[in-house]
């Protein structure tokens, strides 16, 4: 009895089934059904990066590094993934893996510059929805980046404010303690005077 080797093609691109043990002239039908991705971040992997640590809070603008660890959780192996960084919906990167199979981790890593004003940071893993997935609800991750305002208006309000304050304060006290003049008599009127004699 001879052994014929049969291959059966996969749904998805270059995978194949290799069928091995199939007594040679068996009839039937063999079905595969390959598993399909399912593209996740990693726990605690989605952070903010300032000069080379992890930052909590953005409290001035300038460059910062987004990062994410991007895992394929599903059985299926995903191909061409788009991952897209963007800020109050505005687009700031965009990667592109070729493959990620199950198991398989991408690490993440985009540039941001930072402005005055509250930032919402979004990572999306296929924001088009182009790969079928084993769940489609995981695909989105928010950081919410409010950077400061500038604190000098504020400033130089309350100096400004506390400075006119100051300078009327010094000037009632400065005029508070002048020295006075000693009062001088009134003058004498001609009738309190004496006659000449």
């Amino acid at each position: 009895m001879g052994v014929t080797l049969r291959y059966l093609a996969c749904l998805a691109p270059g995978c194949a089934v290799l069928l091995m043990g199939a007594p040679a002239g068996a009839q039937g039908t063999w079905h595969y059904r390959s598993g399909q991705p399912d593209l996740v971040f990693v726990r605690d992997s989605v952070r903010l990066v300032r000069d080379g640590q992890p930052v909590q809070n953005v409290d001035r603008p300038g460059p910062v590094v987004v990062e994410a660890e991007i895992q394929n959780g599903g059985p299926g192996v995903a191909y061409d993934v788009v991952v897209r960084v963007a800020d109050n919906g505005r687009e700031v990167a965009e990667r592109k893996i070729a493959t990620l199979v199950t198991g398989g981790t991408y690490r993440l890593s985009a540039k941001w510059t930072a402005k005055r004003g509250p930032h919402r940071l979004t990572i999306a893993l296929d924001p088009d929805g182009r790969i079928a997935e084993v769940n489609e609800k995981n695909n989105l991750a928010v950081i919410t980046a409010p950077v400061p305002r500038s604190p000098w208006p504020i400033l130089a309000l309350i100096v400004a404010l506390l400075g006119a304050g100051a300078v009327a304060v010094y000037a009632s006290w400065r005029l508070s303690t002048r020295p006075r003049p000693a009062p001088v008599p009134p003058p004498e009127k001609p009738e309190d005077q004496a006659p000449p004699g």
